[in-house]
């Protein structure tokens, strides 16, 4: 159906009085026909790229949020010290102040 709507126009026949205004029509919805093809074809490839666009951002959004993850398994150690200082001085509140 993408083929060349030129093709298609030339082998109309012009033997009645109207046949100029049939082929004017026909060629214009030959024409019609190609341009809506040739549209869904430059549709198609601008969706494929954006996919492959969403891919690599989602693949690079995964790589960052692994690198977050071992960052913070490293601080572990920091979170349970500064846990463990806040219960001392929530203890020493409750047992001396209130």
């Amino acid at each position: 159906m993408c083929g060349s709507w030129w093709a298609h126009r030339s082998g109309l026949n012009q033997s009645s009085p109207h046949s100029g205004l049939e082929t004017s029509v026909t060629s214009l919805k030959l024409l019609q026909r190609w341009t809506e093809c040739l549209l869904d074809t430059i549709v198609a490839g601008r969706i494929d790229e954006n996919m492959d666009d969403t891919l690599a951002n989602v693949e690079g959004a995964q790589g960052q949020l692994v690198r977050y993850l071992n960052g913070i398994s490293s601080n572990r150690w920091l979170m349970i010290k500064i846990f463990f200082v806040l219960i001392v001085f929530l203890m020493i509140f409750l047992f001396f102040v209130a």
